[in-house]
């Protein structure tokens, strides 16, 4: 699977993101999600499910390539979520824009370039991190059951 067994080399990495973009754009999952994001809601997350796969993920990078930030870690699993539901949502329209809308192999082309560049990071060590400002993060929005 995607990140599992020895290394962080699964050849199915990109094609699981391509099927969990699919899944999100043909139920309407992702459309849904976004309507309720622009409506103030987020979904409740109580387990922190992003955060426990992160964890799991450092736990594995770091045994194979050494110290590195768990946030680090975690950006790289927010920027791979982000990605997904954006390219759920806005997928076609911005294909077309990048003139590749008939270019039928070109979301699977970007989703082994974007793992790649994830794996190349992961093994080649986190930059330093950015210095945090101090701010405080925005009020909670309305939370959906």
């Amino acid at each position: 699977g995607a990140f599992t067994g020895e290394s962080f080399e699964g050849p199915d990495a990109s094609a699981l993101l391509g099927n969990v973009a699919r899944t999100l754009r043909a139920t309407g999952h992702a459309r849904l999600l976004t309507w309720l994001a622009l409506e103030g809601h987020t979904p409740a997350d109580p387990a922190k499910a992003l955060r426990t796969l992160a964890t799991a993920l450092h736990a594995r990078r770091e045994a194979e390539v050494g110290p590195a930030p768990l946030e680090d870690t975690l950006f790289l699993l927010v920027l791979s979520s982000l990605v997904v539901l954006a390219e759920a949502t806005l997928g076609p329209g911005t294909w077309d824009s990048a003139g590749l809308a008939d270019d039928a192999e070109a979301p699977e082309r970007f989703h082994a370039w974007l793992i790649a560049m994830m794996r190349e990071h992961m093994h080649r060590g986190a930059p330093p991190p950015p210095e945090r400002s101090g701010r405080k993060a925005p009020p909670p929005r309305k939370r959906s059951r």
